[in-house]
């Protein structure tokens, strides 16, 4: 209504609207308008006047949601060590960001320390502030900047009985760091920074990087445990791993997004549009997790399923069970790139690009079991088969010995009962999984030791 009576002044169009119910608007004469015209613009600067409390009253009502919805999103009210900020500390932060002199040009995701992450984080806040006025951007857009940084401030964490000593090595620290980031990078360019496309996986999704300590604690674990790299490269590179045909497709497809469902529900994933459904033979990104971190280019995963559970090479696997396992990988990824925090002070353009996770095959095993297992329960549904029978699907071949799939797939999927661990990777270091499956991966260390034994006779 302030727009309509602030263009009347100006056009000498006012509109007068009555009470009553049928009554139609109309346009006050110009002699008319002329003699109101004091009391109209009277009565507009009272409206005028009030308007900015009724909007601050929203907006406090509006932030103060956002951050309730954050604590509880990343389980921040649960910490032990840490805390997240006060509201009236996020306030103040934004209202005054109190950027120190900007030194950090390079956008290469890795914050070299805390006093780095302040720099950026403040820097940012006060892009923020200063592109509010951008003739680029709507005023949607502009304040979806600010609603965006306020989430992602919200979601910080620092060590309790400190002012603002934050680790970065936390994925919701990291993930504030990599928005504020990209809003230096790229200030008033909307698509850039907030815009979205389904199958992409940001800074802004609580799931991604969720357990990726969980997965480097597994890797430390298994260098203990020579075996279970080795059974894990046996079980990955099979294909006889994909135990369901496409004969049953149809209905493993519609088991399998009940059991998504269920899955989702427990890990309290509420992050909506995680894939694109697509075609296995037209994208080279189908049924995988594709991870973009390398300096330059903005930090994210882009992941599509086919829309029938179709594999390569003619395999199958149900749809719901490729979800939960790509999205398995999507938590076991380090939201950031893999640079050192030495390699900030590097210019880009004498920085060699050869930094790169390695992740090895290890980071396939919890994945590929979890799915063995769902799928074993699956086929015995379809086929009337009881639980707690082992079904022959075949063996593998771990050096001098051969395990049942169906054994396997049984014995996990015990494990994943047992452990309900919502990390797989978590699950893995329970110290009889582990054992056992070094046990499986060391059979040929141990029976030529037994043989060269023996030989000395």
């Amino acid at each position: 209504m302030k727009a309509d009576i602030y263009t009347g002044f100006i056009t000498d169009k006012v509109k007068v609207f009555g009470t009553g119910k049928n009554d139609k608007p109309f346009v006050l004469p110009k002699r008319v308008f002329r003699k109101a015209a004091p009391f109209l613009i009277a009565s507009a600067m009272v409206m005028t006047a009030c308007t900015p409390k009724q909007n601050d009253s929203r907006r406090d009502d509006s932030l103060k949601s956002i951050y309730a919805e954050t604590i509880e999103r990343y389980n921040l009210d649960r910490l032990r060590g840490k805390e997240p900020f006060s509201q009236e500390e996020l306030k103040q932060m934004t209202a005054n960001p109190n950027p120190p002199a900007l030194t950090d040009f390079n956008f290469n995701h890795c914050p070299a320390s805390v006093e780095n992450f302040w720099e950026i984080v403040r820097n940012g806040l006060a892009k923020t502030r200063e592109i509010q006025n951008s003739p680029r951007l709507t005023r949607a857009q502009a304040k979806e900047y600010q609603i965006t940084a306020y989430k992602m401030l919200a979601q910080m964490t620092r060590a309790k009985g400190t002012k603002d000593k934050v680790d970065i090595s936390d994925y919701n620290n990291l993930k504030t760091f990599l928005y504020f980031e990209k809003v230096l990078r790229f200030g008033d360019n909307y698509n850039e920074v907030l815009s979205k496309d389904i199958g992409w996986i940001d800074e802004r999704d609580e799931v991604f990087g969720r357990y990726y300590k969980d997965y480097l604690a597994l890797e430390k674990a298994a260098d203990s445990y020579p075996g279970v790299e080795r059974f894990a490269r046996a079980l990955y590179n099979t294909n006889d791993r994909f135990i369901l045909s496409y004969a049953d497709s149809a209905r493993a497809n519609d088991i399998s997004r009940g059991i998504l469902k269920d899955w989702l529900k427990k890990q309290d994933i509420k992050d909506k549009n995680l894939w694109y459904m697509t075609d296995v033979e037209a994208d080279d990104y189908a049924n995988a997790v594709a991870f973009w971190y390398r300096r330059g280019a903005t930090v994210g995963i882009s992941f599509g399923v086919d829309s029938r559970g179709n594999l390569s090479e003619g395999d199958y696997s149900p749809v719901g069970t490729i979800i939960i396992h790509e999205l398995q990988h999507t938590m076991q990824k380090k939201p950031a790139s893999a640079e050192s925090p030495a390699d900030n002070r590097i210019n880009d353009e004498d920085f060699d690009v050869k930094s790169r996770f390695e992740t090895g095959v290890i980071s396939e095993l919890g994945p590929t079991l979890y799915s063995l297992a769902l799928e074993d329960r699956i086929y015995k549904k379809i086929h009337g088969i009881p639980q707690n029978k082992a079904v022959d699907y075949g063996q593998i071949q771990v050096g001098g010995q051969k395990i049942s799939l169906g054994e396997t797939a049984l014995w996990f999927g015990k494990m994943m009962d047992k452990y309900p661990h919502k990390s797989v990777d978590k699950l893995l270091q329970e110290p009889e999984v582990l054992k056992q499956l070094d046990r499986w991966g060391s059979f040929r260390m141990a029976h030529a030791y037994r043989r060269e034994d023996s030989g000395r006779g």
